[in-house]
């Protein structure tokens, strides 16, 4: 019960309570006393007198019966107040208990239990029967016999062997079977083991003449069964396994062979060095560019075994003949993973429309199939925006799963459980998103697949797979929303924009992710105006500038604000910088001219927009709102009239101090939301002080290639 105390407290002092009090205060008191005892009675806990409930307390509510929990903040459900506790009879469970032989035969109801106190175990009478229904006998399990228990097994102290017969003895802490096998015993399948004084680098070897294993040096085992290394008919060297042998096989071709040089000499020493056989009357072409084309692909199959190796005739591109979703690999490929060099060589298209293309590989889910771990399938009505990855091994039922459709979420299929995750076959999966060009080795073989992991694929790492490349795909449709003469008219959203397409070679010092190459200038752009990750305090700078679909532009008002300047020191520190005016121009052609964005309001995010005439605000390249939204500012300096010096710095600025002379003016690009006409690739304003803080004004980023000739296919296709 809840702890009870006097209400009415009778006050004994001098000049305390009256005879009058006394009786008032008593007859107040009893009805009090009544009332609890009255509901212990009943197991209430109503009543104006009543009050908080206690840990284990009882109380009856609608014919059921609670008991207060030990944490005492809840009841808890025991059973209906009803005849046989709310079971439909009271027939049920008649128990009877005493020696098995005194358990009745005859004559019970169906589902009375009896307890045979001897053996432990209970009993149930059911279709004229007794059936066991509850055992504390091991031996009345299902396969008993086969349960290994602590007296079959021979477990000696530590340092200590096993010695007693017809016993399993288990491994010890140090993985050694602690045991001293001899006589017959002693035998490795069926022969006997004859080891007598076993020294250093020695090996276990088998001798019919004697039928027996016996240690021997390793010089005795080859004898006879050398490995011998030949070009042709010419041995090279030959290995026993005593002592070292070299061979240099470096196929290094130093003689030059023409069509027309049929000296001997030439082909002889061509022969050695490729192993190719060129007899001195074979003159014609094919020949001899077949033998240095085996010797040129061994040669860069070496050179990819150096560390960190990458080489390509071209980069990746996108297969604008077929359709937008393709990337094209370069002819020519050569890369070192986990040093190993692999040749990926001819031309691979990879469709990021079908599943095959991705390191998933989905497949139709299947009935009653064994699945492995990071297996994926989609239903097998077709496809959705979503697949399914293994995420525990086993079979799937033979019942058609009801997959769930948000990501993360399970689902228990027989014996495999399904994650929930995205279908990036889907276009509507891949818009404004990032994806990645992997090398994976299997089964020693290297081949390319597309991913949106970004550091390894689901089951593999660095050891097995390799980042080669990557891209973006197009945030919101282009259509024709654009003119036919647009270099992304007809575009979709999930297509792969051309120019975002980066690799190992052609990519930008900084990172890739959201960027645009021009081959005009030779730089990369950020597809879109500039938002923040990360913090920027004085116990932390973890500030990043991001290039993402739907971000929030950063400028002189947001979270955290910038200027010109602070944009010119986060850039910086990630290999990138703002565009100078000639690279705005040429980054910006292509978007809408003389308008601004529809509404004429700060669009707050990024990307995806249409202007005040109903054409997408992008241009050739694929950069979003570079005209007639937020101001952009750019590289170029200039300076006021005025000669005295000023702060290089405001209070949003961390760890920088400095002052400049002449106040520090920067342009700006682009033209607002509101400029309508002013709005243009050539439009800029030099107005503001580097330090300024305006909402109007955010930025682009660039950043110089990481090789400076990497573009030069791309180049050349953008000057024909």
């Amino acid at each position: 019960m809840a702890k009870l105390a006097e209400k009415n407290v009778l006050d004994y002092r001098i000049g305390g309570d009256t005879l009058n009090d006394f009786a008032l205060k008593y007859m107040a008191e009893i009805p009090r006393i009544y009332q609890f005892l009255n509901n212990l009675r009943t197991h209430d806990s109503a009543g104006t007198e009543q009050v908080e409930p206690e840990a284990y307390q009882f109380k009856v509510e609608d014919d059921k019966l609670y008991i207060r929990n030990k944490a005492n903040d809840a009841w808890l459900y025991l059973f209906d107040v009803a005849k046989n506790g709310g079971m439909r009879s009271d027939s049920f469970g008649k128990q009877s208990a005493g020696s098995i032989a005194d358990r009745p035969m005859t004559g019970n109801a169906t589902g009375d239990v009896y307890w045979d106190t001897d053996n432990g175990r209970v009993y149930m009478w059911q279709s004229d029967a007794w059936h066991l229904i509850l055992s504390l006998h091991a031996e009345d399990l299902a396969g008993y016999d086969n349960v290994l228990t602590k007296s079959d097994l021979s477990v000696p102290e530590t340092g200590a062997l096993a010695n007693t017969p017809n016993k399993l003895v288990p491994l010890n802490a140090n993985g050694v079977l602690p045991v001293n096998v001899s006589g017959n015993a002693g035998q490795l399948a069926g022969v006997n083991v004859a080891i007598n004084k076993l020294q250093d680098g020695q090996t276990l070897t088998f001798r019919k003449a004697s039928n027996v294993w016996r240690n021997e040096d390793k010089g005795v085992v080859g004898a006879g069964k050398a490995l011998a290394i030949k070009d042709g008919s010419n041995l090279l060297a030959e290995f026993s396994g005593d002592a070292a042998a070299e061979v240099d096989v470096g196929l290094v071709a130093d003689t030059h062979i023409a069509t027309h040089n049929d000296s001997s000499s030439a082909h002889n020493d061509i022969r050695e060095k490729i192993g190719t056989d060129i007899s001195t009357h074979n003159v014609s072409a094919s020949a001899h560019a077949a033998a240095f084309a085996a010797y040129g692909k061994t040669a860069k199959l070496i050179a990819a075994s150096a560390p960190h190796y990458f080489a390509e005739s071209e980069p990746f591109q996108t297969d604008t003949t077929s359709n937008r979703t393709t990337i094209v690999s370069p002819k020519e490929l050569f890369v070192n993973i986990n040093g190993t060099g692999y040749d990926l060589s001819g031309a691979v298209k990879l469709d990021a429309s079908a599943d095959s293309s991705w390191n998933t590989k989905a497949a139709a889910w299947q009935a009653s199939h064994a699945y492995a771990v990071n297996d994926v399938v989609y239903p097998l009505s077709g496809k959705t925006d979503y697949y399914y990855r293994c995420i525990k091994a086993g079979t799937s039922s033979s019942l058609t799963p009801s997959f769930p459709t948000t990501v993360g979420n399970t689902y228990n299929d027989g014996d495999v459980v399904w994650e929930c995750q995205l279908d990036y076959t889907r276009a509507a999966n891949r818009s404004g998103k990032d994806f990645y060009i992997y090398a994976l080795v299997k089964d020693g073989k290297a081949s390319l697949a597309l991913c949106a992991d970004t550091i390894a694929p689901t089951g593999y790492d660095f050891t097995n797979s390799l980042k080669v490349g990557g891209f973006h795909c197009e945030c919101a449709d282009i259509g024709t929303l654009v003119d036919e003469t647009h270099w992304l008219h007809g575009y979709l959203a999930g297509d792969i924009l051309p120019m975002s397409v980066w690799d190992n070679y052609h990519r930008p010092y900084g990172d890739p992710e959201g960027y645009v190459y021009d081959p005009s200038t030779n730089i990369w752009v950020s597809i879109y105006g500039l938002s923040t990750e990360g913090k920027y305090t004085s116990a932390e700078d973890t500030l990043v500038l991001k290039s993402v679909y739907g971000g929030t532009w950063a400028d002189g008002t947001s979270a955290i604000a910038f200027h010109a300047l602070k944009f010119d020191q986060i850039l910086a520190r990630q290999g990138q910088r703002l565009l100078w005016q000639h690279e705005f121009v040429s980054a910006s052609l292509g978007s809408n001219q003389g308008t601004n964005i529809k509404g004429s309001n700060d669009p707050g995010t990024t990307g995806g927009h249409v202007d005040t005439a109903g054409v997408r605000m992008v241009s050739w390249l694929g950069c979003e709102d570079c005209c007639g939204a937020p101001w952009q500012w750019g590289k170029e300096v200039g300076s006021s009239s005025a000669g005295n010096w000023t702060n290089a710095y405001d209070s949003n600025d961390l760890y920088v101090k400095g002052q400049q002379y002449q106040g520090h003016i920067r342009v700006r690009f682009g033209g607002g939301w509101s400029d309508g006409a002013s709005c243009g690739s050539r439009a800029a304003a030099w107005l503001n002080g580097a330090l300024a803080l305006d909402a109007t004004i955010g930025s682009r980023g660039s950043s110089e290639p990481l090789h400076a000739d990497a573009g030069r296919v791309l180049r050349k296709t953008y000057d024909a």
